[in-house]
C-alpha cells in the first residue's frame, strides 16, 4: 500500500504498542509498531518520514518533542521513576 498514512494513525499505533510493552515493565521500542504497520511501503518510499507526520499533531494540541537523552532524576516530594530505587532516594527539607 503507498497510501500516506495520518499522522493520527501512528500516533495510535505508536501509542498502543507502547501502553503493551509498558505494561510488561519494558522498554518500548520506537520502531517497533511500524514493523507491522499496513503503511510500511509508503514510509519506506519517503525515508520513514515519522516527524513529517506525527509532530504536527502533537504541536496542534501543544506538545513539543525533544529527541535528546535525558537523565531520570528523583524531584524533591515526587517518588523516583526507577522502581528499583529505595527511599531513601528521596530528598524532604
Amino acid at each position: 500500500m503507498n497510501e500516506k498514512p495520518t499522522g493520527l494513525h501512528c500516533l495510535g499505533q505508536h501509542f498502543a504498542s507502547w501502553y503493551l510493552t509498558l505494561k510488561k515493565d519494558s522498554i518500548p521500542d520506537f520502531a517497533k509498531p511500524c514493523e507491522a504497520c499496513k503503511y510500511q511501503e509508503y514510509c519506506a518510499l519517503h525515508g520513514s518520514p515519522w516527524d513529517d507526520l506525527i509532530l504536527p499533531v502533537l504541536a496542534e494540541q501543544g506538545i513539543s518533542v525533544s529527541l535528546v537523552h535525558q537523565e531520570h532524576q528523583s524531584i524533591e516530594g515526587i517518588c523516583p521513576t526507577d522502581p528499583d530505587a529505595d527511599n531513601l532516594t528521596h530528598h524532604h527539607r
